[in-house]
């Protein structure tokens, strides 16, 4: 058992110049309608190392995990939150405006509960397992304490979305993970497909609150799976999907097949953006990424994420901000001279607070850029 009870005070380096030491994928956008991005400017704070920020809520609260244990970031302050008794490893994977923290705790050699967080106390058990439902998750948190995630156990595919309330859990109707909820109740997960020979590792994303599976963009024939990652208070839901029709089983790097809308024999995955019900791909302008994930949106439309040039989202990344059409590496709008690399923007929120990870000198460090008004 680990108590939550110590705090390490991060030397922030408030960075005034950066400048990556490999070359930039995109130029600096020409012509952006947001006045944020057109500024071409943002202060960063590195977080410290091996921190790896989840989301972040709208008074800057920052929310994750460090070396396998659930964090919390706070001005200057990241303190540890501990494990459920017992358990050997946690993540904090959302926190309201509240203040209210949301996860998991884990042991070995699996098992996992989803938890609440307290600051200076022990978590406590949102779901109380079963024999026939030993596991669980919390992913989201929204303004009014609804909380959703996923219960693991007997279901044809593992897991069921869930919205936990008391010590229980009511389980959303398909075999999927429930990911996000907006402040309207809206909560968008997604669906694993049961087929010959049990789950085949495709997925449909899903919209409850009414209850819908979202389509695929109209430019694509037949793509392997959708995964919502956010859901905006507009209900604007973001995500990714594996862009190349190459059978049950997702992306075969190793055949010999053509891609349903860019390249031919290359897979990789593309942003997904759900919009009044109308689902859009965005992808990277350079022609060898091979995928463009988007993590989340603000209030403002904002959407932060990444892109990779390799398949299945391996090194070396970019973290990026998509305005419209554009997708504009976030390298790009600090200063120069800084020893930050920004590699994944996890979060953003109202105020356009950005969060995610970077690297200093090959080193995993966290980050959050504050945009200058």
């Amino acid at each position: 058992m680990r108590w939550a009870g110590y705090v390490v005070v991060v030397g922030c380096c408030l960075i005034t110049a950066c400048r990556a030491s490999a070359p930039l994928p995109f130029a600096p956008p020409s012509n952006v309608s947001s006045a944020r991005i057109a500024a071409g400017r943002y202060r960063a704070i590195d977080l410290g190392g091996n921190f790896v920020p989840a989301r972040v809520n709208d008074r800057d609260v920052i929310v994750g995990e460090r070396d396998g244990i659930a964090y919390l970031y706070e001005n200057g302050t990241i303190t540890s939150l501990g494990t459920y008794p017992g358990d050997t490893s946690s993540i904090a994977n959302d926190i309201n405006d509240a203040g209210t923290i949301v996860g998991q705790s884990s042991k070995e050699p699996y098992s996992q509960h989803a938890v609440e967080f307290h600051l200076g106390g022990l978590p406590t058990l949102l779901y109380t397992p079963t024999s026939q439902t030993p596991d669980a998750s919390a992913t989201a948190i929204n303004a009014a304490g609804e909380i959703v995630g996923w219960i693991g156990g007997v279901y044809a595919c593992g897991f069921k979305g869930a919205v936990f309330h008391g010590s229980g859990a009511t389980v959303l109707p398909n075999d999927e993970y429930a990911v996000d909820v907006n402040d309207n109740g809206t909560i968008t997960g997604f669906a694993n497909a049961v087929g010959v020979g049990g789950c085949n590792g495709e997925s449909t994303a899903y919209e409850y609150h009414p209850t819908r599976s979202l389509p695929f963009p109209a430019n694509e024939a037949g793509v392997g799976g959708v995964i919502p990652t956010d859901i905006g208070d507009d209900g604007t839901i973001v995500g990714s999907y594996d862009y190349c029709n190459v059978g049950s089983n997702g992306c075969d790097i190793g055949g010999n097949f053509e891609c349903t809308f860019r390249r031919v024999d290359a897979c990789g995955f593309a942003g997904y953006v759900y919009r009044n019900g109308v689902a859009t791909s965005i992808y990277s302008p350079r022609a060898d990424d091979a995928c463009l994930a988007l993590n989340a949106i603000n209030r403002r439309g904002e959407i932060v994420g990444m892109v990779c040039r390799a398949t299945y989202h391996s090194e070396p990344t970019r973290a990026v901000i998509v305005d419209g059409p554009r997708v504009v590496d976030l390298n790009s709008l600090l200063p120069a001279n800084c020893s930050l690399v920004l590699r994944d923007a996890t979060d953003v929120n109202a105020r356009g607070v950005i969060v995610g990870t970077a690297t200093v000198r090959g080193a995993l460090h966290g980050f959050m850029l504050l945009p200058r008004v």
